[in-house]
């Protein structure tokens, strides 16, 4: 929205039906205002309310990337996340939200924060669909305001 006439914000709750999507806690994203977190002047993900350890917050979400044969290339988006590799048979998929993702996007990563991860990716097959999945899964209990690092 950085590139969005302010005049034009108002669409953003209109798009974004906030009660359509149900999330077993509440999360925000806020623009990181510390010089010394990594990631000053970019967002991250915070605990709009306590959350429990244990708790499946969200799929990680995006374009589905599958390269085969050519070399894998994790350098190519900071939004990159690898759902399989098969590296014999030079076979990666991956998730990218680097252009459509959810706001799982916006979480960092710890290292360089001083504090230790609240949060892991955790893979695993929709029951339904059976499609391989990525979760985000709180790791330890995040208290409201605190940012989430995976």
């Amino acid at each position: 929205w950085d590139e969005v006439a302010e005049e034009h914000h108002f669409f953003r709750n209109k798009i974004a039906d906030h009660s359509s999507v149900r999330r077993p806690a509440r999360m925000s994203i806020k623009k990181i205002t510390s010089k010394r977190h990594p990631c000053y002047g970019e967002y991250g993900l915070y605990a709009a309310e306590d959350i429990a350890k244990g708790t499946a917050l969200l799929d990680y979400a995006g374009h589905v990337r599958v390269v085969v044969g050519e070399e894998h290339d994790t350098s190519s988006s900071s939004y990159l996340l690898n759902l399989f590799s098969h590296e014999e048979a030079s076979v990666y998929i991956d998730i990218d939200a680097a252009r459509a993702g959810n706001e799982a996007r916006f979480l960092n990563d710890y290292h360089g924060t001083g504090t230790k991860p609240n949060a892991q990716f955790f893979p695993y097959c929709d029951p339904v669909t059976g499609e391989k999945r990525m979760t985000v899964k709180t790791i330890a209990s995040i208290a409201s305001g605190n940012e989430i690092l995976v």
